[in-house]
Formats: C-alpha cells, structure tokens, sequence
C-alpha cells in the first residue's frame, strides 16, 4: 500500500530503497589515515551481480551498511553469505534467516548474538552485530572464516586420522568449558556447527564451534526462546535425554553426547 521499497517474488521487503547491486561510489572512495599518517584505500571485493550469481540479493546493501556477496551456506533456519562491513572496511559473514520472522524469531537470533557475544574463547565463533529488516528478516554478523565446516570436510577427505578427529573433539570440548561456564547448553553439537579455520592447522583455534541459535541459558530467571519440550537438534548427534526431556530437567550434560558422537562419525 504505497510501499516503493523492492519485493521478492513471495512479496517480502528485501532492503531499504535505493538499494543497488553495485559497490557504492562513496565506499569506493573512501580512504583510512592509518596510525603512521600513511593513506590505505579499502578495496573490497565486488560481489557478483544478481544475473550472474542467481541470488537476487547478492551485490546488494543490508541495512545500508553489510554489502552482501556470494553464498557460504545454507540451513534450516537461514542462509550465510559473504559479506563487507562498509562502515568499518572488513569482510564479515552475514546470516539472514529464511522469511519473515515473529517476535519468537527475533529473540532467538539476537539471543545467539548475545551469547556468542558474552563467551569470548579462541574455539567460538566471534559475533560483531545483528538487527532486522522490518517486514523482511533478521540477521547476525559474524567474523568471516576461510575454510569449511567438519562435515564438509569429512564429505571431502573422508574418515579423519584419530590424531585429527582428537585434536577437534579436543577443540570442542575447551570451547564447551567456557560455554558452560555462563551456564549455557549449546543442544547442537554437530558436524555441520564445528569449523576448521583454513592455515590454523598447527593452532589451538583451529576448531571452532558456530550456531548459538537453540542455546539454552539455565541460569534462574533467564528467559528461554524455546519452549520446554521442544525437541530441538540434530537427530543423529543429540543425546537420548535430550530427545526424551529437552525441558528444565535437561542440564550441562546433555552437550557431552555431541562430542563423543561427532567422534564417532569421524
């Protein structure tokens, strides 16, 4: 009704108007004074457009400040792209959730980016930013990672040495003292949530543990987005309590299982 901003083809705002599928001028031109006087001109990458790419997002502004490229993935609740933080000139990863999202939706992913943002540990994923698009979706801005997931890499290279599966059930497990340590149940150990960072091999950070979405805070008091009894997971990786309860009876032990099954995958 009078709304000039653009639509996908299900009718869902996409971004604000005036979005384009081109780097803004003004980005472009936009020089860094560095701590030594010398001048450094950002060059992002230009995301291909949306003719080439498919994707009728690509190229375009989120927010008039993440300038969204390719795809790096997708999952159930929503799809991760490649993106460029125009105001402070850096690559980051962007993830919009599916479709338009109720009030359930929003607190789910800005509890993931509370969280993830609380626990600062070199095995988790660093948070930087999330928000919404009203009418269309809700995003989180996480640091950019090069390299693939567990479960990819496991498709790819096959079964893993058991130096090497040790080393990343190793990694996960110091990530869940510090996620434990705030009083918090991941629920979603899986292969598709641990991350090999790409020239790290040799580093304790290596592995890293990503997807806060189904998290739950046991402290008293704290609000929970998901209801008790909601068997929300991963079917193969989530432990049998997990399945049977998932309510306040559930504690910090039902994230052990996660670990020992990716291990067993391995």
């Amino acid at each position: 009704m009078g709304d000039s901003s653009e639509k996908t083809p299900s009718g869902g705002q996409v971004l604000p108007p005036g979005s384009t599928n081109s780097v803004s001028p003004s980005l472009a031109d936009t020089a860094m004074v560095l701590d030594d006087g010398t001048v450094a001109e950002p060059t992002p990458s230009v995301p291909e457009p949306a003719a080439v790419s498919g994707d009728p997002l690509v190229g375009r502004s989120l927010d008039g400040r993440y300038l969204l490229g390719e795809q790096l993935g997708h999952g159930g609740m929503g799809v991760v792209y490649r993106a460029y933080d125009q105001n402070l000139h850096r690559p980051v990863a962007v993830k919009l959730l599916h479709a338009i999202g109720g009030a359930q939706d929003l607190a789910r992913i800005r509890k993931e980016a509370l969280i993830t943002a609380r626990i600062r540990h070199p095995n988790i994923i660093v948070v930087y930013d999330c928000g919404s698009i009203p009418g269309w979706s809700h995003y989180v801005v996480f640091e950019l990672l090069e390299g693939m997931t567990l479960a990819s890499y496991i498709a790819t290279q096959g079964h893993l040495s058991l130096e090497i599966a040790v080393r990343i059930v190793c990694g996960i497990s110091e990530a869940l003292v510090a996620v434990h340590a705030h009083d918090i149940i991941h629920r979603d150990i899986k292969p598709d949530n641990i991350f090999l960072v790409e020239g790290r091999e040799q580093y304790s950070d290596w592995v890293r543990l990503m997807d806060f979405g189904i998290a739950r805070v046991m402290s008293p008091g704290a609000t929970q987005v998901t209801s008790d009894g909601s068997r929300l997971g991963s079917m193969p990786w989530i432990a049998p309590e997990q399945i049977e309860l998932d309510g306040p009876e559930l504690d910090l032990r039902g994230d052990i299982y996660g670990p020992c099954a990716v291990l067993y995958e391995a």
